[in-house]
């Protein structure tokens, strides 16, 4: 019976519950900055999207560094004017794709490359949305956010080229791709039989 009472009392006393609750002690801007490092769907997402675009020539994914972060700008203005949008599923699948075209190394034309990651990206960007942020504290969320996709779709590109550069020409990286599907796939299989 004690337990039962304790249960109510810190139902009653804990304060609201946050889907993408903020680091304590940091300001927006920072918390924006983290955001794609600590939801592990969107790093999955970034990291195996990064990983394919830096396994493709350079010449070949030129224009996405200007269209990736135009659709993350876009995803980010969405959640203005639409509610939460619960898309983890849409996520941990094209983690799961976009993992198995980094571990089966196949040659894309560039434009395909581009639009997945401009679609996963708009994704990310639709569940960055911090419904409780309004005004200034929102716009440096959404620049922090937008800067941390980049980032690390920037590194995760860097990485795969220098693996391409390297003896091994790039095992390394079909390795990691690999990790992520089995990764994105085992969330996605947990997530349907406990849902």
């Amino acid at each position: 019976m004690r337990r039962v009472f304790e249960v109510v009392l810190l139902s009653l006393v804990s304060g609201s519950v946050l889907a993408h609750s903020p680091v304590a002690g940091l300001n927006q801007f920072y918390n924006g900055l983290l955001h794609p490092l600590l939801v592990p769907t969107q790093l999955l997402v970034l990291l195996s999207l990064g990983l394919l675009l830096g396994q493709q020539k350079p010449a070949d994914v030129r224009v996405a560094p200007l269209v990736i972060p135009t659709a993350a700008v876009v995803g980010l203005l969405v959640t203005l004017w639409v509610p939460v949008i619960n898309v983890d599923v849409y996520l941990l699948a094209g983690a799961t794709v976009v993992g198995l075209l980094v571990a089966s190394k196949p040659s894309l034309r560039w434009h395909w490359c581009v639009i997945v990651g401009a679609l996963l990206v708009l994704v990310i960007g639709i569940d960055s949305s911090q419904a409780e942020l309004s005004g200034t504290t929102w716009l440096l969320s959404a620049a922090g956010t937008l800067i941390g996709i980049c980032l690390l779709l920037l590194y995760a590109m860097g990485l795969a080229t220098w693996c391409r550069s390297t003896a091994l020409k790039g095992i390394g990286v079909r390795i990691v791709g690999s990790w992520i599907t089995a990764s994105a796939f085992l969330v996605f299989a947990l997530s349907q039989i406990s849902g």
